[in-house]
């Protein structure tokens, strides 16, 4: 009697973890779940004078009782010709013993600002150009740690001969 009830308790399990897993994994794929952390990529200044230079931000909101893991976090940007792209500066992290992990992992864990210098060589041709990047992080929430995120961003800007 006893092995008959733990059996259909490990099936009602079983069956519980197969309908729900792929719910959940499809509103990340679809983008239904909504992230406590959002990722945005902008241009100091729209307009760029060749022989200049200027500042790509990459701004991360957090919500509260929200972190990013710093060693997840990465933007890779397409090289264009006249452009040169230098190393991002990140603001200071934190050192938090993850609970996930069990290790001491550098967080962030309030909206912060990765600031990436641009320079526009004399080079650089006048006109409108795209800079095509990818975002890629990974955070946890209170309860749960989500799956590593690839975010795609074009930032048009448009290059002008220097007066």
């Amino acid at each position: 009697m006893i092995r008959v009830r733990f059996i259909k308790t490990i099936m009602a399990l079983i069956i519980g973890i197969l309908f729900t897993v792929p719910v959940f994994a499809e509103g990340f794929i679809t983008g239904k779940i909504k992230l406590p952390f959002e990722a945005t990529v902008t241009l100091k200044n729209n307009k760029v004078e060749n022989n200049s230079k200027t500042n790509l931000l990459l701004t991360f909101k957090i919500d509260e009782g929200s972190y990013l893991y710093k060693d997840s976090l990465s933007l890779k940007i397409k090289p264009i010709s006249g452009v040169k792209i230098g190393k991002p500066v990140f603001p200071k992290s934190e050192t938090k013993m993850d609970k996930f992990t069990k290790l001491n992992k550098q967080i962030y864990h309030k909206s912060f600002t990765v600031s990436v210098p641009v320079e526009v060589t004399p080079q650089a041709k006048s006109g409108k150009m795209q800079l095509a990047s990818t975002v890629n992080f990974q955070g946890c929430s209170k309860t749960i740690c989500y799956i590593p995120q690839e975010k795609n961003v074009s930032i048009p800007f448009e290059v002008v001969k220097k007066k």
